[in-house]
């Protein structure tokens, strides 16, 4: 404190330098990292997925509105697989498309791939006749899609879960208190996150929270990976992939159709 000519006391201004350093990245970091592990929280990727995105849906008031038996989902943990960084804007059905194809679609690729090695090895150790109509295409596509969508809750039957960080189901909804902690310590459950998931689309580049999370993670350690996917991209795939399994599932039942009219002409014959 210093006193003026007049006789009253006015707090000595800080410098810009010594402004600049309280308003550091690293000062930052370390005030919003320092967050109660019992807050940090982590679901399975399974409880984002339920009911088609439920948890993702779009209402009024975005990440804040939750039912308490969603709560329920979310768990303390010391490490968190994936952390979700996505807006409230986007359609949860492009989102749920979008984690289908980024954790889904390298093991329904994989299942498909085994379950047509074992029609084949049927078909021809066995001899089995319905294989060796439109069915063996069937059992292949069927499959596929079993596996696309419910991967991770077939995984969860054998003790394997993928724990990630959903804000409206790891941040704590119940108690004003808490739910600020939660949201003001994002960069506590950035730093137990050993990669970052980006649901890209045009609008979370202007969404500030969005912009927080990946400036954050990139600050604690440029070691860790992220990964960007753009949510009408994997819907493209997705539908490419259905177009041409119509187009394969088609052309087996009409190659089976047109054998069997040729068959019954031949023994007509």
């Amino acid at each position: 404190m210093e006193l003026e000519p007049a006789g009253h006391a006015f707090p000595r201004q800080e410098s810009q330098a010594s402004r600049a350093s309280s308003n550091s990245p690293e000062r930052l970091a370390r005030l919003y990292s320092n967050l109660d592990p019992a807050l940090v929280r982590s679901v399975p990727l399974s409880a984002c997925l339920a009911s088609w995105g439920r948890p993702f849906r779009n209402e009024y008031e975005g990440m804040f509105s939750i039912d308490q038996s969603e709560d329920s989902f979310s768990q303390k943990t010391d490490q968190i697989d994936n952390f979700l960084s996505h807006d409230w804007g986007t359609s949860r059905f492009l989102k749920v498309i979008t984690l289908l194809w980024m954790f889904n679609v390298k093991a329904a690729t994989i299942a498909t791939f085994v379950m047509s090695c074992i029609i084949g090895c049927l078909r021809i150790i066995c001899k089995l006749e319905i294989l060796d109509h439109w069915h063996s295409t069937f059992f292949g596509y069927a499959t596929f899609v079993i596996v696309l969508c419910w991967w991770q809750r077939i995984q969860s039957l054998f003790g394997f879960r993928r724990m990630v960080f959903l804000d409206k189901l790891c941040i704590a909804q119940h108690d004003a208190e808490l739910k600020q902690q939660g949201i003001l310590g994002l960069a506590g459950f950035l730093e137990k996150s050993n990669k970052l998931t980006v649901l890209w689309t045009p609008r979370w580049a202007t969404r500030l929270w969005c912009t927080y999370e990946l400036a954050a993670f990139m600050q604690q350690g440029a070691d860790r990976p992220i990964e960007l996917m753009p949510v009408k991209l994997a819907s493209i795939l997705l539908m490419q992939c259905a177009c041409w399994s119509a187009i394969s599932i088609a052309h087996s039942i009409v190659a089976y159709g047109f054998n069997s009219d040729q068959g019954q002409q031949g023994r007509g014959e």
